[in-house]
């Protein structure tokens, strides 16, 4: 989101850092390209994003957290009111459904999974998706929260206490279900 004093970044809808906007004039005119996932400071690179992107959204008017929470599971088609570029990657590109023409490239590595996480989870704590609950959902969200290189898991379905984190408090929650305990 772009505000005339500060940019702000989300992820799953939570606001994650602000950045006093120095940029003087429209920022379409001012920036050559634009990276995602990697951290690049004087020309050097200073870090690589290790996880997954299911989507990128960047619209034209800043949103409110309560919007980009209300619509972040909602699949968009790339014609909605103020949208200005939108890489879902599900074609395996990192094309722009806009129609703006805003069309990036995979680098250092970069690639896609089938999985879509996007959308709503029907079994809370089924984190691999087949349709049950079991110690086989564990890995995938220890892993994911202790950041050791994690499966692709449904995120959604990782959340089981509903906070709108995935934690601790998640897998105690599962293995409750698993063990039949209250």
């Amino acid at each position: 989101m772009v505000k005339p004093e500060s940019l702000y970044f989300y992820i799953d809808g939570n606001l994650v850092g602000t950045l006093e906007n120095l940029q003087d004039g429209n920022y379409n005119t001012n920036i050559e390209y634009t990276e995602i996932g990697r951290l690049k400071y004087n020309g050097y690179t200073r870090g690589m994003f290790n996880g997954w992107v299911d989507e990128v959204r960047v619209w034209g008017f800043p949103r409110s957290q309560e919007d980009i929470q209300y619509t972040m599971d909602i699949p968009l088609t790339g014609n909605e009111n103020g949208l200005v570029a939108l890489w879902n990657v599900d074609d395996g590109t990192a094309t722009d459904q806009t129609g703006n023409g805003n069309n990036g490239t995979f680098q250092s590595g970069a690639s896609t999974v089938e999985d879509n996480f996007l959308g709503s989870c029907d079994l809370p704590g089924d984190a691999n998706g087949d349709e049950l609950v079991n110690v086989i959902d564990l890995p995938l969200i220890v892993d994911f929260i202790l950041e050791r290189d994690p499966q692709p898991f449904f995120f959604g379905c990782g959340d089981v206490t509903l906070d709108g984190e995935i934690n601790v408090l998640d897998i105690i929650a599962i293995l409750h279900f698993i063990l039949d305990v209250e």
